[in-house]
C-alpha cells in the first residue's frame, strides 16, 4: 500500500505539471526495466498515517469531514466511474463535492479503458482540488468482474500498465 501511495503522488505531480510519464516503447526485458523506472517510488507530500478508505455510497463530503473530525489525516472519495464522470454533470458535481477542510483528498477512479480513465483524471485535475488520484485495482464486487475493472483487471496483460501510464 505504501508503494502505491508513492505512485499516486507521482501521478498527481505529473498531472499538476501538465505532463504524463514517458510512453513505454520496446519489448521484453527493456520494456520491463522502463516500467520499473517509470513506477519507481516517490515520497508522498501529505500525511497518510490515518486514512479513511474509499467506500462506495458512503465516502461523501459529510462522511469525510466526520472522519477528519475523528482523526483521519487523509480521505478518499468513493470509487468514481470514469465514464460517468465524463458524461453526467450532476454525478460529477455530487461526487466531487469538497471544501477547504477536506484536504488532503484522494479521488479514486474506476475504469478499464485507458483513454477514458485518462480523460476522467484530467477532468478531476481541472475541476477538483485533490492531492492524488487513485486507480482502483482492488474492487472485488460482482460489477467489477462483469465490467473487468478493479480486482478483475487483467494484470497479466498490458491493461494495467496502460491505465497507469495513460493517467
Amino acid at each position: 500500500t505504501r508503494e502505491f501511495f508513492f505512485l499516486l503522488a507521482e501521478v498527481a505531480a505529473c498531472a499538476r505539471q501538465g505532463s504524463n510519464p514517458a510512453p513505454m516503447e520496446g519489448s521484453g526485458d527493456a520494456l520491463a526495466k522502463k516500467r520499473r523506472l517509470a513506477i519507481s517510488p516517490r515520497p508522498v507530500c501529505f500525511s497518510c498515517r490515518l486514512v479513511a478508505a474509499p467506500m462506495v455510497g458512503a465516502s461523501d463530503l459529510a462522511f469525510r469531514l466526520l472522519c477528519r473530525r475523528h482523526g483521519a489525516d487523509t480521505c478518499y472519495t468513493e470509487m468514481l466511474f470514469s465514464e460517468r464522470l465524463l458524461s453526467d454533470e450532476a454525478y460529477r458535481r455530487r461526487k466531487l463535492q469538497t471544501c477547504v477542510d477536506d484536504r488532503p483528498l484522494i479521488v479514486q477512479l474506476q475504469g478499464n479503458d485507458p483513454a477514458t480513465v485518462a480523460a476522467a483524471a484530467a477532468l478531476v485535475e481541472r475541476t477538483c482540488p485533490c492531492d492524488a488520484i487513485d486507480l482502483n485495482l482492488g474492487c472485488p464486487l460482482p460489477q467489477a468482474e462483469a465490467q473487468v475493472f478493479g480486482a478483475y483487471s487483467d494484470h497479466r496483460t498490458d491493461g494495467v500498465p496502460l491505465l497507469l501510464f495513460s493517467v
